[in-house]
């Protein structure tokens, strides 16, 4: 490196005391370099970032079929879903456009619910759309109701939560989900719900 103002290389290799213009130049040169540092360092990360990037283009998940993906995902799964588990679903398939078609693809992982009775007074159309992505598979849904107390058969109580007109559209009207399919309702209170088969 080039010294302009002094001969600053005795400096380098001994103890000697600078003088105050020596020091004034030996400041300038450290700040000088340190702001090449900082400019070297800025493109050391853009640089690495950039190869990340790339690198990421030949991970192995990227070879993997959406078919193997999609069965990964079902292991995965906790089997009925309850409100925690359909948001984990519902983000995983936010990845990517690969894995959303992945997840699509594996009917299974939209082939059953773990639903309150109250949800589908307000929720009875995702609902629905959610059993349409099971296709051909039989659906099922676990109804979690807080209290049966309540839901005597075959005469229904007004505080039996499982009154909801949304239920009762679901298990009448809905996607196909035969009594056999929903836990958790017992076959009298089934009837009272949505009268005799």
């Amino acid at each position: 490196m080039a010294y302009p103002f002094s001969d600053l290389s005795r400096l380098l290799d001994s103890n000697i005391l600078p003088n105050s213009f020596e020091a004034q130049c030996v400041q300038h040169i450290v700040s000088k370099l340190c702001g090449q540092i900082s400019e070297l360092q800025s493109q050391l990360e853009r640089l690495q970032q950039q190869m990340q990037r790339h690198t990421a283009i030949l991970s192995p998940i990227r070879r993997v079929p959406p078919e193997i993906l999609g069965r990964i995902f079902a292991f995965a799964s906790p089997g009925r879903l309850d409100d925690v588990g359909r948001s984990d679903l519902l983000n995983l398939s936010l990845v990517c456009r690969g894995w959303r078609d992945a997840s699509l693809l594996e009917h299974q992982l939209w082939s059953s619910l773990r639903i309150k009775p109250s949800h589908l007074d307000w929720a009875y159309g995702d609902v629905v759309a959610w059993f349409r992505r099971s296709g051909a598979l039989p659906k099922a849904v676990d109804v979690d109701a807080e209290s049966w107390d309540e839901c005597h058969a075959p005469i229904v109580s007004r505080g039996c939560q499982l009154v909801g007109a949304g239920l009762v559209k679901l298990l009448s009207e809905g996607p196909g989900i035969p009594p056999s399919g929903t836990e958790l309702l017992k076959s009298e209170l089934l009837h009272a719900l949505v009268g005799p088969p």
